[in-house]
């Protein structure tokens, strides 16, 4: 997790994979997340769980990292 200091220069945070929370659902609920429809190309932010295709995404959870084009 990098974030920018007040210097402008990056830190990278202890990566604490058992707190993150991959429950989008509640999230979206909140109205703490918002999302875009994959086919919409103005990109508008919706709002709300209904037709959000990103519920039930299945993939690894777990950090990675993107650097020079290699995942790793």
């Amino acid at each position: 997790n990098a974030s920018l200091r007040p210097d402008g220069t990056w830190f990278e945070a202890d990566d604490d994979e058992d707190s993150y929370d991959y429950d989008l659902k509640r999230w979206v609920d909140a109205g703490r997340v918002h999302w875009i429809a994959p086919d919409d190309p103005a990109m508008r932010l919706q709002q709300g769980t209904t037709g959000c295709p990103y519920l039930h995404v299945d993939g690894p959870r777990q950090v990675q990292r993107l650097q020079d084009g290699e995942v790793w």
